[in-house]
């Protein structure tokens, strides 16, 4: 019994040592998990909120207090095929590989040793703006609404502007944010003629300077969104009236005004006293000319930044005041005969220069020489204050005015020249290339889809997204799960309006519509979701998650993003107008990262 008692305490010695090792195995492995999985959270919040993520984590060797000890390493995976079990997601294409970051987490505790995998899309956000010392900030005008994507991919509102945008003249051109508003030019000047009355053939000047019925109409006035450290602010820019104008006043400084007053409303004419008689003039010219004014403004709902220059759409107006002429008569009086009043207008286009804030006229149809003469009319085609199209250069192109065709002019010294650019419209200038869009073809789809002729979205994804279990049953009563979900067909459309871009950067809302074709035949099951899309001469990407949170809410493939993603679509989704600036910034120009797959071992 005592042997018995000896073996059996002995056998209870090894078997509770091995119950403590078994337990310490356990717990080192719960450790090692734990870490790894802590530390791609925690990694993925490091490259989410500092542009030098990479040199954090290349030195990141963490202790925790569990005793673990780990380490973080990034696999970038440009030129790396994707393993047959992730091909369910869409990853960005790039030069036949992807681009995708592969996490990968390393933690130990004793023994045991763990490894977690986690799959990144990366976003890039407009590479070419930095180049030009600002960072990008793409604006979203949603009705009077303007907000901003800043370059630490935040969405942030600016302050109301001081009048209502004319959502054509929205432009930045990878530079400051300016617009054009109606009716908000400079007033101006009050014109005061000297009137015509008329005795018996002849007719003579008014006693004095008096109003007209001919006013130049108030033009559009500009407006420039400036940023004072974290701020933006709204600054107007000079009127081309100011800058470009000119008046010249009446000929007439009548000798019996003692108050030696100059301004309009002092001037009085007395007859008797300028031109009693041709042996009596008591002033020295025979030609009296009221006011000559020289004004532009600012007119049309097209505008666009492009060099360092806002290129605008402008009338010139000329006001030739009223001229009469004194001659002798036979019987010694003296005759007066004239000119109308007349107010000359022709369009012209104009260009203001962002860093001296001057104006400058690229074109226009009417030279004023001599204030005193006449001024010329220039023939030819007219543009229309309704097109515009710059190009580097810069190179302007417009439409002909109450054309019913699409050719476009491009605009000379002093014409428009017949160019060779398509005969669409609208047409958007990506640095040297044009972009306009046509009917998507082949459509499935009872609704229209729109496709771009260059750089088009859809041969960047899928056409459709194969059935995650072979063998499953369409049945429309029963949740979509992953064993249960059909193909998803994705057809593309872009939003023509939105484009914006500057150099290689290119963004615009797209629609995706996702269709589920019910295996017995009949219409699909669609869902529509528009989204923010972003090409930066390489890829498209979608921002903010890719393509996952533009999928069907049931869809499996939204499992991963669900997991670990907190934000939403942002206002972009609704916008009218998108529009990409750059400005000097404290804000870091972040990458932002979204998970796709996430796998581990140990």
């Amino acid at each position: 019994m005592a042997a018995f008692l000896f073996f059996l305490s002995v056998a209870l010695v090894v078997t509770n040592r091995e119950d403590i090792q078994y337990t310490l195995f356990v717990d080192h492995k719960m450790r090692a998990n734990l870490a790894a999985e802590g530390m791609l959270d925690y990694s993925l919040d490091i490259m989410r909120n500092n542009s030098d993520w990479e040199g954090r984590l290349a030195n990141w060797r963490p202790n925790f207090a569990s005793g673990a000890q780990g380490s973080v390493q990034a696999r970038f995976w440009s030129t790396t095929p994707m393993p047959n079990n992730l091909s369910r997601y869409s990853v960005p294409k790039l030069s036949g590989g992807l681009a995708a970051i592969e996490l990968v987490a390393t933690a130990s505790s004793g023994p045991f040793r763990s490894e977690r995998h986690m799959l990144l899309e990366e976003f890039r956000f407009a590479d070419s703006v930095p180049t030009q010392g600002g960072k990008p900030h793409l604006f979203a005008l949603t009705g009077n609404n303007l907000q901003v994507l800043t370059p630490s991919f935040n969405w942030e509102a600016v302050g109301n502007a001081p009048f209502t945008p004319i959502p054509g003249t929205l432009s930045a051109g990878g530079e400051s944010l300016h617009f054009l508003a109606a009716e908000q030019g400079t007033k101006p000047p009050e014109i005061k003629d000297f009137s015509k009355i008329k005795v018996g053939e002849i007719f003579v000047p008014g006693p004095n300077l008096t109003g007209t019925s001919v006013q130049i109409p108030v033009g559009h006035g500009g407006s420039v969104l400036v940023l004072k450290g974290s701020k933006f602010e709204w600054e107007a820019l000079p009127d081309p009236g100011d800058q470009l104008g000119s008046i010249v006043q009446p000929s007439i400084i009548p000798e019996n005004d003692s108050s030696g007053a100059t301004g309009w409303d002092k001037l009085t004419l007395d007859w008797d006293i300028v031109a009693k008689s041709p042996s009596e003039l008591t002033v020295d010219y025979s030609y009296f000319n009221g006011p000559r004014i020289n004004w532009y403004s600012l007119t049309g709902t097209r505008a666009e930044v492009i060099n360092g220059n806002y290129i605008c759409h402008g009338i010139h107006y000329f006001y030739s005041g009223f001229r009469f002429k004194n001659t002798p008569t036979s019987d010694g009086n003296v005759e007066s005969k004239g000119k109308d009043n007349t107010l000359f207008h022709e369009p012209c286009v104009l260009k203001y220069n962002l860093a001296e804030k001057k104006w400058a006229i690229l074109i226009d149809f009417l030279k004023v020489g001599d204030p005193l003469e006449e001024p010329t009319i220039i023939s030819g085609t007219r543009p229309d204050p309704n097109s515009l199209l710059v190009m580097p250069g810069p190179r302007v192109f417009c439409k002909q005015a109450c054309a019913a065709d699409n050719v476009w002019y491009e605009v000379q010294k002093e014409q428009l020249q017949l160019s060779a650019l398509p005969k669409r419209t609208p047409l958007f200038a990506l640095g040297e290339e044009i972009l306009y869009c046509d009917p998507r073809h082949p459509n499935p789809l009872s609704q229209p889809l729109t496709a771009l002729n260059r750089h088009d979205i859809a041969p960047y994804f899928p056409e459709f997204l194969p059935v995650l279990n072979q063998s499953a049953q369409y049945d429309p009563k029963i949740d979509l799960t992953g064993e249960q979900e059909p193909p998803i067909h994705l057809h593309w459309s872009v939003q023509e309006n939105t484009l914006t871009g500057y150099s290689k950067d290119l963004f615009c809302i797209v629609k995706l519509v996702s269709a589920i074709n019910p295996p017995g035949g009949g219409p699909p099951t669609t869902t529509e979701v528009s989204t923010l899309a972003h090409f930066d001469g390489k890829r498209w990407q979608l921002l903010p998650a890719g393509l996952a949170l533009l999928l069907p809410d049931k869809s499996s493939f939204r499992r991963e993003l669900m997991l670990n993603y907190g934000g939403g679509l942002g206002p972009a989704v609704t916008a009218t107008k998108l529009v990409l600036g750059g400005y000097p910034s404290e804000k870091p120009l972040l990458r932002r990262y979204v998970p796709v797959a996430r796998w581990g071992s140990g």
